[in-house]
C-alpha cells in the first residue's frame, strides 16, 4: 500500500537538480527532462534556461565551487583532501577510493573544483 503510494507521490514530483549537474548533463538528458521539441539548434545553456523558465525542474542550491592549484590538492594530506572536498558539497563511498589520486580525479570531475 505504502510503496503503491510513494510511486505514485514520485511520479508526480518535479526532479530537483542543482546547478552544476545541469550543466555537466549529457543534452540528450535535458532533452528528455523537457519532453518537448525544442527549436534546433537550441545551445545546452538555453536549454537548462527553458527547463528552469519552464518550471520543468526545481533548482536546489549547492555551494560555489571552490579553487585549488592542483600541486596544492596532490601536497595535501588525504584527510585534508576529504575535508576540503567535504566543504565543496563532494562526497564518495569510501570504499570506491583506493589511492589519494582516486579522490583528486573525483575531485577534478565532481564539478565542484575549478583548477587554478
Amino acid at each position: 500500500q505504502y510503496e503503491a503510494g510513494r510511486i505514485e507521490r514520485m511520479r508526480a514530483r518535479k526532479p530537483r537538480y542543482a546547478m552544476h549537474e545541469l550543466t555537466r548533463m549529457p543534452v540528450s538528458e535535458l532533452l528528455a527532462l523537457n519532453r518537448r521539441p525544442v527549436p534546433c539548434g537550441m545551445e545546452k545553456k538555453d536549454l537548462i534556461q527553458l527547463l528552469i523558465d519552464e518550471e520543468r525542474i526545481d533548482i536546489i542550491p549547492s555551494p560555489e565551487p571552490v579553487e585549488y592549484e592542483l600541486e596544492t590538492l596532490k601536497s595535501m594530506k588525504i584527510r585534508q583532501l576529504k575535508v576540503a572536498m567535504e566543504d565543496a558539497g563532494v562526497f564518495f563511498r569510501p570504499e570506491d577510493i583506493v589511492e589519494k589520486q582516486d579522490l583528486i580525479t573525483l575531485f577534478k570531475n565532481s564539478g565542484r573544483l575549478v583548477l587554478i
